[in-house]
């Protein structure tokens, strides 16, 4: 399981550390799973972040990759007094983000990868590092 900031820049770093930590196995036994989070550079019109970075790891070594997408608008059945209004009238639901994490850990992930950044609040990333570390998954923390 593969989780971090959407902050994180550094594609080059992120694949060298994958690179590493895969290194002993065959690439057809590993599958990476991330949580699909992304930040856009408007100005050079790039995608970056942690979980990006992941995904792009496994596509460009052929490895299997599966994705939990947060359900920021909610569940199916969710009413809408749980969901939070944004200034632009739209509602998401704020506990989106952690129902993720659960159901990442709930696909039984073998081991955990943290890309934190320095600067970034990283609460998601830690909130999912914790679960890892609370079921006694192996954690590796990488602080960019």
């Amino acid at each position: 399981l593969v989780c971090g900031s959407r902050e994180i820049r550094d594609k080059e770093f992120v694949f060298k550390v994958l690179d590493f930590l895969t290194s002993k196995r065959p690439l057809v036994s590993i599958e990476i799973i991330q949580g699909g989070q992304k930040s856009f550079d408007r100005g050079l019109e790039i995608n970056y972040g942690a979980d990006y970075f992941a995904k792009l790891w496994a596509e460009e070594r052929g490895v299997k990759m599966t994705e939990f997408l947060a359900p920021w608008e909610g569940l199916p059945d969710m009413p809408k007094s749980k969901l939070s209004k944004k200034s632009n009238g739209s509602y998401y639901w704020k506990g989106a983000g952690m129902y993720r994490n659960k159901q990442m850990l709930d696909y039984n992930p073998d081991a955990c990868v943290g890309f934190l950044g320095k600067a970034a609040k990283n609460s998601g990333t830690k909130h999912m590092l914790k679960l890892c570390q609370d079921k006694e998954i192996l954690v590796k923390k990488y602080y960019i």
